[in-house]
């Protein structure tokens, strides 16, 4: 059950430290999804079952036409960096985005991590339970959880 946005506004939205989230219009959201403090949401945007955008540190900018799974959490790097995700991200069920940076079209799977300073190209996909390590710059490619790196093979 998700809540139409005159619904969601007593529900979700979490002022932290002096910070209240700004969200775009048309956001859908289940009762049990959070968006706390420092974060602005494009419009259009859908947050399942406990789904949580946290902005208790640095900002977080998520585009227009975003979708987070249930359990997914994006969060921030306090005080050193910020998390972006651009337009059309699709963010799986129990995924996570650690102070990343995220272009437009991206999916990225059940259970994946996106982890600090990690920079996730336009159209790329990461896997199922994949991890992106910090740092890591991702260009528009496919990451699963057993690609050691763009040049490697498995061989038997």
């Amino acid at each position: 059950m998700l809540a139409t946005e005159n619904a969601v506004a007593s529900i979700v939205f979490v002022p932290f430290l002096g910070w209240t989230p700004e969200v775009g219009p048309r956001l859908k959201a289940h009762p049990t999804a959070r968006i706390v403090g420092r974060t602005h949401i494009g419009s259009d945007c859908v947050l399942d079952a406990c789904a949580t955008i946290r902005g208790d540190g640095e900002r977080k900018k998520i585009g227009d036409y975003c979708w987070f799974g249930r359990h997914a959490t994006v969060h921030v790097a306090h005080h050193t960096s910020p998390t972006r995700i651009g337009l059309g991200v699709t963010v799986g069920p129990g995924a996570v985005i650690h102070a990343a940076d995220i272009a437009d079209e991206v999916v990225i799977g059940e259970g994946a991590v996106v982890m600090d300073g990690a920079i996730v190209g336009k159209g790329a996909v990461i896997a199922h339970d994949a991890l992106v390590l910090p740092g890591k710059v991702l260009e528009g490619e496919i990451l699963n959880p057993c690609s050691l790196s763009r040049k490697s093979s498995l061989t038997h």
